[in-house]
């Protein structure tokens, strides 16, 4: 009698992200391994290092690179792997998801392009949401935001020189410094995502926030080629779609997310909300259009930066 041939074992796609354990980011990512697992009939599966627990979003990326790990998703990889996402970080040029999204979409062969000549695979974008203003005090004009000192992410280096030419003091540290520098009084606030905010609990140190959008906030996921082109075809179709799939609710989860936090919950939790004047608001958008034209060229170039107005609607 024959003997039954054994199963092939599955193949275990090592995936890390600094998403805090039960944020909605988090249960998003199980989620995605748990359908990819599915839909190749348990031949795919994916570990997932959450917490920043393979290190921050460039020691991941270059984890991915000694083949520690086989894939990632963050904010930062987008920094790290596709120069061209930088434009939604020029302060004050994106104010919606909406927007983000036609900028995205429109620049997604270019950044399926850096991806590739970097030895990865893009598997797609979606956004975080919007950075706002929390502050230990309420920030109510352009006055009160430069007078502060505001955290920004580590490497954010085209909000960091918008948001300096304004005359703002701006620290950039990891994320996970921020809370520390805040209760020692190096920071008064943080420019942060809504979801941000709730994720590494500064909302619940902040006393205020201001509902200005500065800046948009991408996260990209990726594979390494090397771990990729291993898979069978069908099994990268299944790879491909699931992320699509997970970047479509990430989408979805964030802007009803955003509305909550900033419409209910915050205000529920007693943090004061200011909703700028027309006066900040002109004050503030003034200054980050006369900042736009500072920005160094190599960190967003003038043809990407023309291409994406000519993408977004007429300001009105």
């Amino acid at each position: 009698m024959a003997r039954a041939q054994p199963a092939a074992e599955p193949t275990v796609l090592r995936m890390a992200a600094i998403a805090p354990e039960g944020t909605s980011w988090a249960r998003e990512l199980k989620a995605f391994a748990r359908n990819l697992e599915r839909s190749t009939d348990g031949a795919v599966r994916v570990k997932w290092y959450l917490g920043g627990v393979a290190g921050d979003e460039a020691e991941e990326v270059e984890r991915i690179k000694r083949d520690q790990l086989d894939g990632g998703a963050g904010a930062m990889i987008c920094d790290i792997l596709a120069p061209s996402l930088a434009v939604t970080r020029v302060g004050g040029l994106l104010h919606s998801r909406a927007e983000a999204s036609r900028v995205v979409n429109q620049l997604t062969p270019t950044i399926a392009e850096e991806f590739q000549r970097k030895g990865f695979v893009f598997l797609g974008a979606a956004g975080f949401g919007l950075d706002v203003v929390f502050s230990r005090t309420p920030v109510r004009s352009l006055a009160d935001l430069r007078r502060g000192r505001f955290w920004i992410r580590k490497y954010d280096d085209v909000l960091r020189s918008t948001l300096t030419a304004i005359g703002m003091q701006i620290v950039e540290l990891p994320y996970s410094e921020a809370t520390r520098a805040y209760n020692e009084g190096r920071i008064d606030g943080f420019i942060a995502t809504p979801a941000s905010a709730l994720a590494f609990q500064w909302a619940a140190l902040a006393r205020s926030y201001t509902d200005v959008k500065m800046a948009y906030l991408p996260g990209c996921m990726t594979i390494a080629t090397r771990a990729f082109d291993k898979l069978p075809f069908a099994h990268q179709q299944a790879v491909r779609q699931e992320a699509a799939a997970l970047a479509a609710r990430f989408e979805d989860v964030g802007r009803e997310l955003d509305h909550q936090l900033l419409d209910q919950i915050y205000p529920r939790n007693g943090l004061v909300r200011v909703v700028p004047s027309p006066e900040f608001q002109r004050g503030l958008d003034a200054a980050l259009l006369e900042a736009r034209g500072k920005i160094d060229p190599k960190l967003v170039s003038p043809a990407l930066l023309t291409k994406t107005l000519r993408a977004l609607p007429p300001p009105k």
